[in-house]
């Protein structure tokens, strides 16, 4: 089965049951089988990304910074700015502040 709806703002895609994606003005959420993406606008301050591939690996981007996870915080690193965190067994471990 395949939707999509359209309106002057806003956008909605589904193809069942391995396709779903919503999208306004602001921002775009997609789902494809087992992988997630949203996108959202931050007004003058650029854009914030995010891609998941479930259950294993997670990527994210922001204007100030970045981050990654392999199986949801089993291992993963974020930077915001300055501030650098690790994260070892889903402990939080702070590298620089």
């Amino acid at each position: 089965f395949f939707w999509d709806f359209a309106s002057p703002h806003s956008r909605t895609t589904i193809a069942l049951p391995v396709f779903f994606r919503f999208a306004d003005d602001t921002s775009v959420s997609q789902l494809a089988l087992n992988t997630y993406y949203h996108e959202r606008k931050l007004g003058n301050n650029g854009k914030e990304w995010e891609f998941h591939f479930f259950p294993l690996f997670s990527y994210g981007e922001t204007p100030n910074g970045h981050w990654w996870n392999i199986l949801y915080g089993l291992a993963g690193y974020t930077r915001e700015g300055t501030s650098a965190k690790m994260r070892t067994l889903y402990i939080p471990i702070t590298l620089s502040k």
